[in-house]
């Protein structure tokens, strides 16, 4: 109402006054896109097998519109789509983008790790084993994207042994507690 004039994006605009006596007043207004002259990433992020995380980019000046491309140099750890970064695998690889006027922004680090398992349990509690008789116990973490490592351990080996990837085996008539314990102490 007071005759300024904001741009909201590229194109062409007539702005018409009508005053209450007079003629009618036209301007012919033309909005200009304007290019980045730079681009700008975070240096590093952490990101966990199987999350996303945002990346920002910055354009410079900062009315500097453009359409983005984002490139992972190595999509077996992270990929990134619409500056989201996905965790595929353990280890670093570098994340950039590009800008449609042909920019192309400093690296950022992506260090890629797995999370720890915060629970553990097994698909058993309880279960009566025939002597000479083997069954595997099978065990389920949170979250499930974790990495875990699980060391089996009998409270009465002699009786019911257990190996390595969680067979049990019993020896002999009697009773015993087995344990999955994970690497991180659960």
């Amino acid at each position: 109402n007071k005759g300024n004039v904001k741009a909201t994006g590229s194109g062409r605009a007539r702005i018409k006054l009508d005053p209450i006596v007079g003629p009618l007043v036209y301007c012919d207004v033309e909005v200009a896109k304007v290019d980045p002259t730079f681009v700008s990433i975070p240096s590093s992020l952490t990101v966990y097998v199987g999350e996303t995380e945002p990346l920002s980019a910055s354009l410079y000046p900062s009315n500097a519109t453009a359409t983005l491309t984002w490139y992972s140099q190595n999509k077996n750890v992270a990929t990134v789509s619409s500056g989201r970064v996905t965790g595929v695998d353990e280890g670093s690889t570098v994340v950039y983008v590009k800008t449609n006027n042909g920019l192309t922004s400093n690296d950022c680090k992506v260090n890629v790790y797995y999370r720890k398992a915060t629970s553990i349990s097994l698909d058993n509690t309880s279960f009566i084993l025939p002597v000479g008789d083997s069954k595997k116990l099978k065990y389920s973490f949170a979250p499930s994207h974790a990495r875990v490592s699980v060391r089996w351990t009998s409270s009465n080996p002699s009786v019911v042994s257990v190996s390595n990837d969680g067979t049990l085996t019993a020896l002999k008539t009697g009773g015993a507690s087995i344990t999955a314990t994970t690497d991180n102490g659960l």
